[in-house]
């Protein structure tokens, strides 16, 4: 007699292959264990609510260089010699001091670059050039 195939079937118990399982589960617990420091980690800061001290705002000053070279300060026209003057000026008020230069879109830039020598010669060391991303 030939038992083969129903002895095979009757002596089959079903089992589960559970490595994938447990390689997924590893997985899971290494992303876990990776990001849930990062998700925790805090920084302390001492953010001077405590301190009432006022902030103090550097004085500023406006020039705007027009395209044929004609020098602002704060809207009111000068000639390039008054700038070393002003600057001195604005310089002895705060070692802070800053100038900010609104250059026009095609002004040649030895007016500028005029501008900045007489500001550098008289000890503003805080210049400031606005809009000059336009040029980029």
């Amino acid at each position: 007699m030939f038992e083969g195939p129903q002895r095979l079937l009757s002596d089959a118990t079903p089992e589960l292959n559970t490595t994938p399982l447990i390689d997924v589960m590893l997985v899971l617990l290494m992303m876990f264990m990776l990001t849930v420091p990062i998700a925790t980690h805090a920084v302390r800061l001492d953010t001077a609510a405590n301190h009432h001290a006022p902030i103090e705002v550097p004085p500023t000053a406006r020039i705007d260089i027009d395209f044929e070279g004609a020098i602002y300060w704060n809207q009111q026209r000068i000639p390039l010699s008054a700038v070393g003057e002003r600057a001195r000026a604005l310089r002895s008020l705060s070692e802070k001091a800053e100038l900010q230069i609104y250059p026009a879109a095609r002004v040649r830039y030895d007016f500028v670059a005029k501008v900045l020598a007489a500001a550098q010669r008289n000890g503003v060391r805080r210049l400031r050039l606005i809009g000059n991303n336009r040029f980029l």
